[in-house]
């Protein structure tokens, strides 16, 4: 039952697609970092967004957050829809490409599954209310409040029998990044850890990572190209205390992702870091 609360929680309930008739209007944007995820691979690469407050209404769909006040996670799920697809994706066909129901996300980017789920920042969107199965209450997608900076990923689960996909942390000094400064040709030593999403990821940073969050080892690095594929870094592989190294050879900004490759029997999410190098 718990795992049922957990997905459907951080899944939306839309209203469906047909467009509407509201008069442009000033309204807030923000540039987060997106992907998708299925099937342990990403089917819309990780990348920078820029997303109005206003983009889910206008392909008929409704957030819970005013439209002057913020961007929604909601909004940025229709952005992400809306770069994939370009013209094809209109308010008309909007629901041939994303589809919701009774609460469930049963289609995202084609694909229909109801193992569809929400990362924000490594965890699960939540509020400051207590949840009877513990940690916090959870948010919708259509609840939730998005800031410049976040990292928003719509995943689907790969492990459908018991949910214990693994979200990963890149962690330094203990702390948790997704941006880094490193000096090229300089080895980077960082630590990669996970816990289980669906489970604890309502639970809030500080208890996550004191109670939930374990070494991960045989964790891959790669740079993300720009077709949207992976080239691993040799040698990048964390050990058992999750310690990975890595460097870059030029100066310049690079995507590193963290992935654990399928012959290590453990289910896990990319995860990704933005690194920028410098001479």
């Amino acid at each position: 039952m718990a795992t049922i609360i957990v997905v459907l929680v951080v899944s939306s309930l839309l209203i469906g697609c047909g467009g509407n008739d509201k008069k442009d209007a000033a309204v807030p944007t923000v540039t987060v970092y997106a992907d998708s995820q299925l099937n342990g691979t990403y089917g819309f690469p990780y990348q920078a967004l820029a997303v109005a407050a206003d983009k889910a209404e206008a392909y008929g769909y409704e957030d819970q957050i005013s439209d002057e006040s913020a961007v929604s996670a909601l909004d940025v799920l229709v952005a992400m829809h809306e770069a994939q697809y370009g013209d094809d994706f209109t308010a008309e066909t909007c629901n041939d490409y994303f589809a919701v129901e009774d609460g469930w996300i049963s289609k995202a980017f084609e694909n229909n599954t109801t193992s569809w789920s929400v990362i924000l920042n490594g965890e699960a969107a939540h509020g400051e209310v207590t949840s009877e199965y513990g940690g916090y209450e959870s948010l919708m997608i259509s609840q939730t409040e998005v800031t410049d900076n976040d990292v928003v990923e719509v995943v689907a689960y790969q492990d459908i029998e018991n949910y214990t996909d693994n979200a990963i942390w890149f962690l330094q000094d203990d702390k948790k990044i997704n941006q880094l400064s490193v000096t090229a040709g300089a080895e980077t030593t960082l630590t990669v850890k996970g816990y289980a999403f669906c489970f604890y990821g309502a639970y809030g940073t500080e208890e996550i990572q004191k109670t939930y969050l374990t070494p991960l080892t045989g964790v891959q690095l790669a740079l993300l190209q720009e077709d949207g594929s992976l080239a691993d870094i040799e040698g990048a592989i964390s050990d058992s205390t999750g310690t990975v190294s890595f460097h870059v050879d030029e100066a310049g900004t690079y995507t590193v992702i963290a992935y654990m490759p399928a012959d290590t029997g453990v289910f896990a999410f990319y995860s990704a870091l933005m690194v920028t190098a410098a001479e």
